[in-house]
């Protein structure tokens, strides 16, 4: 009887101290958040409004040449890699261009999912913006409108050129692309 009451009570007594080492409160969460560049009080994925506007210069994200820029009245936003400048009006009519197709497309179709995933726009000079649909989503046409005009936005402030892109559309990366 002995035997079998010290055996319960070292069992008893390691789980109790398996039970202490087991934490009471879940950790708290780090906050992942990400903000728009171009609207510093945005939350990238949220609606953007145009009154968040950043003043001052900007300057790409810290540790990356990568830049988050939110669409306007929209919860679309592209992460920019910016690889060189482009001088003169070739690529500043490409993408507006661009644009005006794709609302256009919208105004007379409908919006829906870019025919067969991919959408390209040739300008002068070999110019392109080409933008397909990424991590199993499917970018809508007016996704990729609020997307080329982000872009437009972001080349406006800070020189137009040859970038690569990702488009979000809140949460969730619909679509990955080029432009130059």
């Amino acid at each position: 009887m002995r035997r079998l009451s010290l055996s319960a009570m070292i069992a008893l007594a390691q789980l109790i101290a398996l039970s202490l080492a087991i934490p009471v409160d879940p950790p708290s969460l780090v906050d992942r958040s990400q903000f728009c560049d171009n609207a510093p009080t945005t939350v990238a994925g949220t609606m953007y409004d145009r009154r968040s506007l950043a003043s001052g210069s900007l300057e790409p994200r810290a540790g990356t040449n990568t830049v988050l820029w939110c669409a306007p009245g929209s919860s679309t936003y592209v992460v920019l890699t910016p690889v060189y400048s482009i001088g003169g009006n070739a690529i500043v009519q490409m993408i507006e261009a661009a644009s005006t197709y794709v609302y256009s497309y919208i105004s007379n179709m409908g919006d829906g999912p870019i025919s067969g995933g991919n959408f390209g726009w040739v300008g002068e000079g070999g110019l392109v913006l080409n933008a397909w649909s990424a991590n199993n989503h499917q970018t809508t046409y007016g996704v990729l409108g609020a997307a080329i005009g982000a872009i437009s936005n972001y080349f406006d402030q800070n020189g137009y050129g040859r970038a690569t892109f990702t488009i979000f559309d809140g949460e969730n990366e619909v679509g990955e692309g080029f432009v130059g």
